[in-house]
């Protein structure tokens, strides 16, 4: 004779199981949709400098983006340099702000 409770606790398992792979599976799904998203609103705003005659030009310093660049990413809206400055700006913000929750954490150590 089958364990009832057991059969329940397997099913149970399975099902819990079952819904964390659909769940994971959602949220990958989000984030291509998200990316998609952003992708096709850097073409259309690529579309737009290049309507106006700015395509290839870096927004931030207004030096023409390398070729390769452009190949490789043709909706880059910023020259190399001035995307290795942002992106490492951008870490910063991102470190500064682990830091502040880190100390957070622990108020005795804001005091010193």
């Amino acid at each position: 004779m089958i364990d009832t409770a057991s059969r329940a606790a397997d099913l149970r398992l399975i099902l819990s199981a079952r819904r964390q792979e659909m769940q994971n599976q959602r949220d990958v799904e989000f984030a291509l949709f998200e990316m998609n998203t952003e992708t096709l609103v850097r073409i259309d705003e690529a579309v737009g400098r290049l309507d106006a005659g700015h395509y290839g030009l870096c927004v931030e310093c207004e030096r023409e983006i390398a070729e390769r660049r452009l190949r490789a990413l043709p909706f880059a809206a910023h020259c190399q340099a001035c995307e290795e400055r942002r992106e490492y700006a951008q870490e910063g913000g991102r470190q500064r702000a682990r830091l502040h929750v880190s100390s957070s954490l622990f108020p005795d150590l804001e005091r010193s």
